[in-house]
């Protein structure tokens, strides 16, 4: 079960893949609207196809030693810790990207939204890019790389924005949970749907970003 509880109608997803003997995590978060109550094989249909898309956009992007392996979702049917659905389908197959390799490398996709708040942003980490991604500039994305993972970004968002499960998910919207405002936590939190996307030339590692951000 997820420690943090979305609210009514919100699904958390872990994409999962390996890199090195290593297990990366994405997790992202959607809503969704559903005509009565959603089944177990829509919830199933609507989950691999969020994996799939991740898979299909991001393939490019990644270090061809990536190896994709399972998504799962867990669905917060009225927003209570006991009223949940879950699922869990396999992913297979290698990312497409360059086999070279940078240890700790990370590209950084920024989400953005009409919420607004001083401090981090929703943020995808976007695990070994190949070392042919960078620049002359040290420590920066290549140009065209950047480009290309933020078109692929927003591909992503306009996939999961269409997403649809069967007969009883009728809708989806991408976004982000807010759980705290103002230092106290929500109750119950609260959804915002993403409205845009950027990379940022800064390389980042999968714990941190690495300096400050130039644009």
């Amino acid at each position: 079960m997820a420690q943090r509880i979305g609210p009514a109608g919100s699904i958390r997803v872990a994409v999962k893949g390996t890199f090195g003997g290593q297990a990366i995590v994405n997790v992202f978060w959607a809503s969704i609207t559903s005509s009565g109550t959603v089944t177990q094989a829509d919830l199933d249909t609507w989950t691999l196809a969020f994996g799939t898309a991740f898979k299909t956009r991001y393939s490019a992007s990644i270090n061809s030693n990536y190896t994709f392996s399972n998504v799962s979702s867990t669905y917060f049917v009225d927003g209570t810790p006991l009223n949940i659905m879950q699922s869990s389908q396999n992913l297979s197959g290698a990312a497409t990207g360059g086999s070279d390799e940078i240890a700790g490398l990370a590209a950084v996709v920024s989400w953005t939204s009409g919420a607004y708040w001083r401090g981090g942003k929703p943020r995808t980490y976007i695990a070994a890019p190949s070392a042919g991604v960078s620049v002359t500039v040290p420590g920066q994305l290549g140009t065209t790389y950047m480009t290309n993972l933020n078109t692929a970004s927003t591909n992503f968002r306009n996939d999961i924005n269409a997403l649809t499960g069967g007969t009883t998910i009728t809708a989806t919207k991408f976004g982000f949970v807010s759980f705290f405002s103002g230092n106290v936590q929500r109750a119950p939190a609260v959804f915002f749907a993403f409205t845009g996307n950027k990379v940022h030339p800064r390389i980042a590692s999968q714990r941190r970003r690495n300096g400050k951000w130039l644009t």
